[in-house]
């Protein structure tokens, strides 16, 4: 029980909770808030697609990680870099789901004419919303870029599996949280109350930023770009000599089957499954918290005793699994029941989406 009070129970776990919810919570805003306000408003699927266009950045981020890695934002002074950057990064982000909060609120879309309650042209409504994604998903990208080398600079060999635990609960509790939270609450209060209190949690991820250590390399002098792009590339190429090309594929693979279907959940589960979506949010809310922590806190029990490879291994096979919930629940076609009471969580339908979701977020 010390040892794992050692592990878990200090200001550098903290910081880590905090800074992993900062990188999920804009995330999940672009793939599943944003996703659920179109999927709502009678979008099309395929102009709900366009949303994946927002989430580039994400992919791109290498292309600018060693000028966020070798540089220090002009503000705030007297920083670390890692923390420099995250701080005005949360900040920009603040800034951009405040902005959001206010240009709603966004309407349905009539059938007829294809325009909102505004008069705004769907796909115009859909670019809209892609635009503010882009964005959103550039300044998460570099904060991202920053949290995941924050972290690596303040993990040893023997808590790198519970520092990357504490941030994969952070993440996953966003995911979860944020998730379904901003879909019950854009349903009562409506979509500009939601975004509005998301960005206020997104002002209150800056408390991990305040409280997070800075590590003695966060201070160290400025590199030249061969030294911080060009050597590390040419040490790992020496190391992993052709094989450097399979473990480039398998970066890129290992996500994929998990990232693709986003986009497409919300409209899956409400339109072509027939769910309502306060049932989706609290199952992913009441269910996915409590299954994320416990999720995290496995992986990193399971990794110092399998090793990394064997880990990645097992672990990528749940996470098929956790894809594959949902492809069971399509085949299984059980029609959602409208009913109310315990009879109807206890009804067949409620009860897949239920085993769906647990294998979902204990798997992913």
């Amino acid at each position: 029980m010390d040892a794992v009070g050692r592990l878990f129970l200090n200001r550098r776990s903290a910081a880590l909770l905090f800074l992993g919810f900062s990188s999920g919570l804009p995330n999940t805003t672009l793939t599943s808030t944003f996703n659920f306000w179109l999927t709502d408003a009678g979008c099309t699927e395929s102009q709900i697609g366009l949303l994946s266009f927002a989430a580039l950045p994400y992919s791109a981020k290498f292309l600018w990680a060693p000028l966020v890695d070798n540089r220090r934002p002009p503000w705030p002074r007297g920083w670390g870099r890692r923390r420099a950057w995250i701080l005005a990064m949360q900040a920009a982000l603040t800034a951009v789901l405040a902005i959001a909060a206010f240009a709603g609120p966004w309407g349905r879309v009539d059938a007829a004419t294809s325009t909102d309650a505004r008069g705004i042209d769907a796909t115009m409504l859909v670019w809209m919303l892609v635009g503010v994604g882009t964005l959103m998903a550039f300044l998460s990208a570099t904060q991202d870029i920053s949290v995941d080398a924050h972290r690596a600079d303040v993990s040893t060999d023997e808590t790198r599996a519970a520092c990357a635990s504490m941030s994969v609960s952070g993440y996953r509790l966003a995911a979860a949280g944020v998730g379904a939270g901003a879909i019950y609450l854009a349903k009562r209060l409506g979509s500009s109350a939601a975004m509005g209190l998301t960005a206020l949690l997104m002002l209150f991820c800056t408390a991990g930023t305040l409280i997070a250590p800075d590590p003695p390399e966060d201070r160290a002098p400025r590199r030249s770009f061969g030294e911080a792009v060009i050597a590390p590339l040419r040490s790992l190429a020496s190391r992993l000599g052709h094989r450097a090309w399979l473990v480039a594929v398998f970066v890129i693979l290992f996500k994929l089957p998990d990232t693709l279907p986003l986009a497409m959940v919300q409209p899956f589960l409400l339109r072509h499954m027939g769910y309502d979506s306060d049932d989706v949010a609290t199952l992913r809310t009441a269910v996915g918290l409590g299954l994320s922590i416990v999720g995290a806190i496995v992986g990193a029990a399971i990794v110092p005793r399998l090793g990394m490879r064997r880990s990645l291994l097992l672990f990528g096979a749940l996470q098929a699994l956790s894809t594959g919930a949902f492809a069971v629940l399509a085949l299984a076609r059980i029609p959602a029941d409208p009913g109310g009471g315990l009879s109807h969580w206890l009804a067949p339908p409620t009860l897949a989406l239920l085993a769906t979701v647990i294998v979902e977020y204990f798997c992913a």
